[in-house]
């Protein structure tokens, strides 16, 4: 896709470095990119019994809300095991601008129900309930369920009856720099929705490269 190739020559001329956020306009993002801020990365003390065990991205959760309001759409880049499966999406269920269903795209259908049980106990609720998962031939997502981990086929089957993505706020694409024809098509659909015809759709990718 044109697009991606565009995407891959420019984001290449970026320094390596911990974290990395992009907060423009989704076109800035998509053909300029801006320049990102960049993170220092945070030690991870071993938590105490029964908290949960800070993650290096804890710190800058409010900064990636901060940024998400202002442009609506961004990309942030960190490490594996920085904590950006398990935190940013359910961090974002608590904004009050995003009351609709928060969608997590996970590439696999194994990672889709692994995210949705680690996210559903670090939440203290069963899954199904507010977090709960979709991908092919099986489903445990419920009338109450805001936040629903799912594979980017998933999706883009709930594109035929809801083409506006009516009952999302946001749509957080994960694992993105795995890359696939799904996701650059899901990425590609999202993007035309949110510029003609929904600039309040909220859009995240996150990958490790």
């Amino acid at each position: 896709m044109l697009i991606s190739a565009i995407a891959r020559k420019k984001w290449s001329r970026f320094p390596k470095c911990p974290f990395m956020l992009v907060g423009k306009t989704f076109r800035a993002v998509w053909l300029q990119f801006g320049r990102p801020t960049t993170f220092l990365t945070t030690t991870s003390p071993v938590s105490a019994h029964g908290k949960l065990q800070p993650l290096p991205i804890d710190p800058y959760l409010a900064q990636i809300s901060q940024s998400l309001n202002e442009s609506n759409c961004l990309i942030l880049e960190a490490p594996p095991g920085t904590g950006k499966t398990t935190r940013v999406a359910p961090h974002l269920l608590d904004l009050p601008a995003l009351p609709s269903r928060i969608a997590l795209i996970q590439p696999r259908r194994i990672a889709a129900r692994a995210a949705a049980s680690r996210i559903a106990y670090e939440r203290g609720c069963s899954v199904g309930g507010l977090v709960g998962y979709q991908v092919r031939f099986d489903s445990q997502a419920g009338s109450n369920t805001r936040l629903i981990s799912m594979t980017p086929g998933i999706l883009l089957r709930r594109l035929q009856s809801d083409a506006l993505l009516e009952q999302f706020s946001a749509i957080v694409l994960d694992e993105f720099h795995e890359r696939s024809q799904e996701m650059d098509l899901l990425l590609g659909m999202i993007r035309q929705i949110h510029v003609e015809l929904r600039p309040d759709l909220r859009i995240v990718v996150m990958s490790a490269t």
